[in-house]
């Protein structure tokens, strides 16, 4: 692969988790959670929670994962 396609790789895998995020941040919204309460992050390769060299690695990575904060 030449650097661009890779850098392209990388940047689609970003977008695509955060817009994975912002549709739940969407459907929480639509069920009445206020959207101030929410913030979606979206990090792709950069933080895998398990690992790419498998199909069910890769599976686990296609993932949205909440944390549920305590209010100040």
């Amino acid at each position: 692969m030449t650097k661009s396609i890779i850098k392209s790789s990388v940047f689609l895998l970003i977008l695509s988790s955060l817009a994975s995020c912002n549709s739940v941040v969407a459907y929480l919204t639509k069920k009445g959670v206020d959207k101030n309460r929410l913030t979606a992050k979206g990090f792709g390769p950069s933080s895998p929670i398990a690992d790419n060299k498998t199909a069910e690695g890769r599976a686990k990575n296609r993932c949205v994962v909440m944390k549920i904060m305590a209010k100040n």
